[in-house]
Parts: structure tokens; sequence; C-alpha cells
């Protein structure tokens, strides 16, 4: 890695990966704006970024519903299987 700041130029041997996320502004992306827009990140950190992925989560709320049944029905079978556990080993 290079960097070049205030004059300076310095090369570092670096294996480094950065993952960030970031939500859209009022919690819906809009197509008519630039990715930077949408994401309200300066200049100057999201120039730091090699590669930029856009995930949109369009609305659908069958899919949602679904979604969240599956993840509530995983909660409730890791919770009784912890209470299992729990009355076993008394």
């Amino acid at each position: 890695m290079t960097i070049n700041k205030a004059g300076l130029h310095l090369v570092m041997n670096t294996r480094c990966s950065v993952l960030a996320a970031s939500n859209p502004i009022n919690s819906s992306y809009n197509y008519k704006l630039p990715i930077r827009r949408n994401l309200a990140i300066p200049d100057s950190l999201i120039s730091r970024f090699d590669l930029v992925f856009v995930l949109i989560d369009k609305r659908d709320t069958k899919t949602d519903e679904l979604i969240a049944s599956k993840i509530l029905e995983n909660h409730c079978n890791n919770v009784s299987q912890a209470q299992g556990n729990l009355s076993s080993n008394v």
C-alpha cells in the first residue's frame, strides 16, 4: 500500500480488508441519486474504498413476512433447545 500525504511518500506492506456498511438517507435508496448522495458518506472517506457494492432490499411485504417468520422460528427453536439443555443439566 502506498500513502501520499503532505509531501510524504510511504510504502507499507499490508494485507488488510475493510468491510463497511451504510444505510441510505431516509432508509430508502433513491435510484435518481448517485451512490455517494444516497449514502451521505463524505467524499474523503468513500474515496478510500476500491470497490463499492450496493445491495438493495426491494420492498415486498410477502418476502419480508417469510423472512421474519423464519427468523422467529429459528429463535424460538434455539430458546426451547436452550431451555431443554438447562433442564437436563439440573
